[in-house]
């Protein structure tokens, strides 16, 4: 299936949300399935006041989205 054309099962998100810092270039996007979609923006919310409130960098929070960002959302329901 090309996710691209059909998203049925995907959402083309953005791997370092805008929000955070990240792009729009395709290097940053990838298909997220749409049953991840609401947990993901839950983690990108939090990381983004965790960094206005300069409780962590940006840098840590792209750290955390890219590399293990639903070992933070379990953390945080």
């Amino acid at each position: 299936m090309n996710w691209s054309k059909d998203h049925s099962c995907c959402e083309d998100d953005h791997l370092i949300p805008i929000e955070l810092g990240g792009s729009n270039k395709n290097a940053n996007r990838w298909p997220q399935p749409w049953s991840q979609a609401k947990q993901k923006d839950k983690v990108e919310n939090y990381l983004h006041r965790e960094v206005c409130s300069d409780h962590m960098t940006l840098q840590e929070a792209q750290q955390i989205i890219t590399s293990d960002w639903f070992s933070v959302y379990k953390g945080i329901k």
